[in-house]
């Protein structure tokens, strides 16, 4: 004889089962009772970050409004300052001509040029002026700054405020003679530029700063 389950519910709780529409009739009110969720104000919703927003360079301008060349925040050294170092390395390039020369006049009893003549005073200069460029040139491809520059506390810088690579150096050098060669006017650009930069400045796209700065290696 087989037997009947009985009821899971007593019929005194019978009122409280309902059916799915039921549930659906008395939930409905009861959602538009809630109070909306308020918003976060730190997130606008859920899944993404909030980061701070990356700062967008500002090119750089002028007291004429036209935009700068350079765009780091490091100064340009001004003219008296460059001047200084340039007569720094110039006493020491010419101190060291006037050695050699007296070391080979007291050592030679006849010299060609003993007579001080045009063609033994240019001689001399062109001689002056290109142990002037090795002197120059050997600093920069050494990637330190020459002993005029280091005691005025000045060092190269890129125009992106990176150290100069190889080929920024080599361009400094060839910017260097065509400034010289042009009657030394490269040089004197500095006076009419915005920037104080010369001709090898520009060439290069290096500067000399006043400031001691630490730079990262462009690659």
């Amino acid at each position: 004889m087989g037997s009947l389950q009985s009821s899971l519910f007593s019929l005194k709780d019978a009122h409280k089962v309902m059916s799915i529409d039921g549930i659906t009739e008395i939930a409905e009110p009861s959602r538009r009772a809630r109070k909306p969720a308020q918003k976060s104000s730190y997130l606008p919703y859920q899944g993404v970050l909030e980061f701070v927003p990356a700062n967008v360079p500002v090119p750089r301008t002028l007291p004429t409004s036209v935009e700068a060349v350079i765009y780091c925040d490091y100064p340009v050294a001004t003219r008296m300052h460059r001047a200084l170092a340039g007569l720094f390395d110039l006493a020491i390039v010419v101190g060291c001509m006037l050695l050699f020369l007296g070391v080979l006049f007291f050592s030679c009893e006849e010299l060609p040029w003993a007579t001080l003549d045009l063609g033994s005073m240019i001689a001399v200069g062109v001689a002056t002026g290109l142990l002037g460029f090795l002197y120059e040139a050997y600093w920069i491809v050494a990637g330190v700054p020459s002993p005029g520059m280091e005691w005025a506390g000045l060092r190269l810088v890129h125009f992106d405020g990176q150290e100069p690579s190889s080929s920024d150096n080599f361009k400094r050098i060839l910017g260097g003679i065509v400034s010289v060669l042009a009657a030394f006017i490269g040089l004197a650009w500095a006076f009419v530029d915005e920037e104080c930069l010369t001709w090898q400045d520009h060439i290069s796209r290096t500067f000399p700063t006043p400031v001691r700065v630490q730079y990262g290696v462009r690659q």
